[in-house]
């Protein structure tokens, strides 16, 4: 794991490119809806994630205008290479590219799709030809935990985070999962941009299907505050993406979008700071173990909830042997 800090710092050249979108124009603290997720400490934490923050880069590239010197170019290439080879997200946006290539008919954005296809061809290879499905990838889909998962993540953390958890009742979820893909289709609607509105709407939708997709075997797991972060790190971001597109629409849509973000942001305040990682003195018990001294290991409680399920079985029994 790393510190905050580091985490925000892998995200400073998508948050730079965020600045050069035109419906940005003039508004670089647009860009801070990149780290202004209160649902994102898994993404940032952990350098496995950052696969998220380059995807973002994908979506961004969709919406950036073509670019005409040689190091714009050169950047947008490696971006697409290590974005679209660090996760399977080449795979679900190449169809937003050959769309943007056949509308644009540019030797450059044709370039661009056929280029993001080849690295979801080798994703796509990858996934259909990797391991088979674990224990926790088989059990029932309960598809009523759908509308609750959605209300968690794009209702509750994204815009009332401060909430106690005695909140998160599966009929409260439900009720936020519904007003969020209602709230979110107005938005939509009254987004002036229509590429805008076309790519982030389809994204996001996108998005939640794969996400729901994966996740089918344990829905109810995300119905629990802090499991499943990543897979709406990207959602909550375009969604704060389309509420600051929409401030600048008609007078009430106004109004309410300016509403919604200020929340959106208050809730990511409250819950900037994180509990320190507890400090187990690793280092004295392996010097230990290595001059041949019996030594006591501590037992970290972190991930107690997790080890309760049936697919961290053998994590389980080896902190019971220790």
């Amino acid at each position: 794991f790393f510190q905050a800090e580091d985490g925000i710092r892998d995200t400073s050249v998508t948050g730079v490119q965020t600045c050069a979108l035109p419906i940005f124009s003039g508004r670089p603290w647009f860009a801070l809806a990149v780290v202004l997720v209160p649902d994102a400490r898994e993404v940032f934490f952990n350098v496995t994630n950052l696969q998220w923050v380059l995807a973002l880069g994908l979506i961004v590239l969709l919406l950036l205008p073509e670019p005409r010197s040689f190091a714009s170019r050169a950047g947008d290439i490696l971006l697409v290479i290590f974005g679209g080879l660090s996760g399977p997200f080449s795979l679900l946006f190449s169809p937003f590219f050959a769309v943007q290539a056949w509308r644009k008919r540019s030797a450059w954005s044709m370039a661009m799709a056929v280029l993001i296809a080849a690295t979801g061809a080798v994703q796509g290879w990858y996934i259909f030809h990797g391991a088979g499905a674990t224990p926790e990838e088989t059990g029932p889909v309960i598809l009523q935990s759908l509308p609750g998962a959605i209300g968690m993540h794009l209702g509750l953390m994204t815009f009332a985070s401060w909430l106690p958890p005695a909140v998160s009742t599966p009929t409260v979820l439900t009720s936020l999962g519904i007003a969020a893909v209602a709230g979110l289709a107005v938005v939509l609607r009254s987004t002036a941009a229509s590429e805008l509105r076309w790519i982030l709407g389809a994204a996001i939708g996108l998005l939640l299907a794969s996400a729901f997709y994966r996740c089918r075997h344990y829905l109810p797991e995300l119905l629990v505050r802090g499991n499943g972060e990543r897979y709406f790190y990207l959602p909550e971001i375009m969604t704060a993406w389309l509420l600051l597109a929409a401030a600048n629409s008609g007078k009430i849509w106004r109004i309410a979008a300016r509403a919604l973000f200020s929340l959106f942001v208050l809730s990511n305040l409250l819950d900037l700071r994180f509990a320190p990682f507890v400090d187990y003195d690793w280092p004295h018990h392996a010097a230990e173990l290595r001059a041949g001294r019996a030594t006591s290991f501590p037992r970290s409680e972190e991930h107690t909830s997790e080890l309760q399920s049936p697919m961290y079985l053998v994590c389980r029994l080896l902190l019971e042997k220790k």
